[in-house]
């Protein structure tokens, strides 16, 4: 376990129910105020009036007149293909990692599957090590050079091995949604160490890796996922 371990785990208090039901609370009283918003600017991509206006004072353009199409089914559907189109785009490659004969293969040459595999094949892995313009993921492009390429192969495998494993036995879409506590997702072996590599598959990524294979079963923790709960 490495020493900087503790500033990488989630907050203890976010496993615990009263908590958990706050934040809750606190979702169903802002959800419809930001979901319809979001479907209004279909997911963010067009622009609110507000923004518009600001724009167009910045540009000297005076009595802008502003149409919108309010058609809901429609702005639904818009938003459905668009995260469809972009889910899929590139899916196959998670899928070509998180296959069984491949990653036995890579046990021959962990130091492939971390250089060529990871680095330059995983989508998640590859756009935040070649994002130069961030400066703040340099850490993460050292943490990724220090990285013990069996440690990588390893705890990619187990995340493989949970996710087949899970949905053979845990998983049951009719009592998914009468869940009401952490611990009965079934999925606190994700936190262990088994199944991360701190500073380089942590939550994020780990999450995002079985979305991508398993969108069904695993929910993407992504930034915006952070966002949304935040607010």
């Amino acid at each position: 376990m490495y020493a900087h371990q503790e500033e990488r785990l989630i907050e203890k208090v976010c496993y615990k129910t009263n908590h958990i039901d706050k934040v809750i609370e606190s979702i169903n009283n802002t959800f419809k105020k930001y979901f319809d918003k979001f479907i209004m600017l279909e997911a963010g991509s067009i622009a609110s009036e507000e923004e518009i206006k600001r724009l167009a004072e910045k540009f000297g353009v005076e009595n802008v007149k502003i149409k919108r199409n309010i058609d809901i089914t429609k702005k639904f559907k818009n938003i459905f293909v668009d995260a469809v189109e972009a889910f899929e785009k590139d899916r196959k490659k998670y899928e070509a990692i998180f296959d069984e004969e491949s990653l036995d293969e890579y046990e021959d040459d962990p130091q492939y599957f971390k250089s060529t595999v990871l680095k330059n094949e995983c989508p998640i892995i590859h756009s935040t090590l070649h994002n130069k313009k961030a400066k703040e993921l340099d850490k993460y492009r050292y943490e990724f050079n220090i990285a013990k390429s069996q440690e990588l192969l390893s705890v990619v495998r187990n995340l493989y091995d949970f996710a087949k494993q899970y949905i053979n036995n845990y998983h049951d879409e009719n009592l998914y949604d009468n869940i009401e506590k952490y611990e009965d997702l079934k999925i606190s072996l994700l936190d262990t160490d088994d199944y991360t590599v701190y500073g380089v598959i942590g939550g994020g990524i780990k999450s995002h890796m079985l979305y991508k294979v398993c969108p069904s079963k695993f929910p993407n923790r992504s930034r915006e996922a952070i966002w949304a709960l935040w607010y």
